[in-house]
């Protein structure tokens, strides 16, 4: 599950290192986010990883989320709710 997690992140986090002029990666916060990388200018998310339940009492779920699009994109579902 975390190299899944890390095989998904990893392009994005390299895009924003590597041109850090355009981008922030931001830590842990809110609503279970575990990262997340957003444009400098406008602040708009390019990736986010979250592990957090996805509907209202739902399981805590890895999942993740790509620029303009409002899917949860799942990784693993815990049996922990």
């Amino acid at each position: 599950m975390a190299k899944k997690a890390w095989d998904i992140a990893q392009p994005y986090l390299k895009k924003a290192i590597t041109q850090a002029s355009k981008f922030t990666i931001d830590g842990p916060g809110s609503g279970g986010r575990i990262v997340q990388v957003r444009y400098k200018k406008g602040g708009a998310v390019l990736f986010r990883l979250d592990f957090y339940p996805i509907k209202s009492g739902g399981p805590f779920t890895l999942h993740y989320h790509l620029e303009k699009n409002t899917e949860h994109l799942v990784i693993w579902t815990s049996n922990i709710y």
